[in-house]
Parts: C-alpha cells; sequence; structure tokens
C-alpha cells in the first residue's frame, strides 16, 4: 500500500532524517516546516496520515490539527511530543489524533501505526456515501414527508443506505 505521508516538523534536520527512516517503507513523502506550507499541501493533495511534531509547533501545532480534519477530515493525523507537554497530545487526541508518540520514537512502532492510520482511513472513506445515494436517500425521504411520514422521512436521512431494513413493528429509527 502505497500511503502519502506528510511530516509537519520545523526543524528541517529532524525533518529530513525522518523522512530518510521511511526509504523503503512505501511512503510517497510530503513535508512542511510551518501552517501555511501545510495547509498548502493538504489543499493540493489527498495525504493518507499526517504525522505531527507537536514538541517544536506547540499551540500551532493543534491549529493545523484543525485545519487538517476542516479540510480533509479523513486525514488521520499522529502527533509527536514530549513528556513535558503531555497536555498538547492529550488536547490532540481530543481534536481527534489518530494516535500519539512520546520522544524519543521507535521508528518500528511508528511505521505501523502510519500503515495502521492509512488503513483506517481507507476504511472511513468506504463507509462513506457516495454523493448518488445521498440524492437517492434525500428523494426517498421527501418521498416519505410528502406522504405525511414525517418520522420515516428523518429515520430515513439518518440512516440512510445503510440502514438495515426494519422487522414488522420495528421502525427506521431504531
Amino acid at each position: 500500500m502505497n500511503v502519502k505521508l506528510l511530516i509537519i516538523e520545523t526543524g528541517n534536520f529532524f525533518r529530513h532524517n525522518l523522512g530518510s527512516r521511511f526509504d523503503g517503507e512505501g511512503f510517497s513523502l510530503f513535508s512542511a516546516g510551518r501552517l501555511a506550507d501545510a495547509k498548502k499541501i493538504i489543499a493540493q493533495k489527498k495525504i493518507d496520515v499526517a504525522l505531527l511534531d507537536l514538541s517544536g509547533l506547540k499551540m500551532e501545532g493543534l491549529r493545523i490539527l484543525k485545519t487538517i480534519k476542516g479540510v480533509r477530515a479523513a486525514t488521520e493525523v499522529i502527533t509527536i511530543n514530549d513528556a513535558e507537554q503531555m497536555a498538547l497530545s492529550i488536547d490532540g487526541m481530543k481534536l481527534g489524533a489518530f494516535d500519539d508518540f512520546l520522544i524519543p520514537v521507535d521508528i518500528q512502532a511508528l511505521i505501523e501505526r502510519i500503515r495502521a492510520a492509512a488503513g483506517s482511513k481507507q476504511q472511513n472513506e468506504r463507509k462513506k456515501p457516495t454523493f448518488l445515494e445521498k440524492c437517492q436517500d434525500a428523494m426517498v425521504a421527501a418521498a416519505f414527508a410528502e406522504a405525511g411520514e414525517a418520522e420515516e422521512a428523518r429515520a430515513f436521512l439518518k440512516h440512510g443506505t445503510q440502514r438495515k431494513k426494519p422487522r414488522k413493528g420495528e421502525d427506521y429509527g431504531k
């Protein structure tokens, strides 16, 4: 699996060194040293996983995490931090980070988590209904609403094509 990996780290040396450790692992590497660079890459590329160093970026790192999740919600983010700034790691997890690593980082464990995060992203994308399915669901819900079945319409919109067929006496909302 070719994983598009974005490394976001302020230190050029660390960013380059980390990137070289991923050589031969099947990753397409992108790198950014600040928010503007990360935004540009996220907007242009379908990044699978972002590796975000919170220890150097601090609060800007959390802003980058929010930006990534706002622009490409399916992109998984793994944060790297030092033990002295655990509050940043906790906030990162609350904002939707997939995982958090403490410095010093076990590279093999990090590679495994990057692959797991990429797999999670693919699974989440497969679950997402297509535009056509959303339109079909809206039309069916409109038909229910037009027939005076407002509850059925709401339940159908909530569960859409992913819902299981209700058994006799059961409604869509359960």
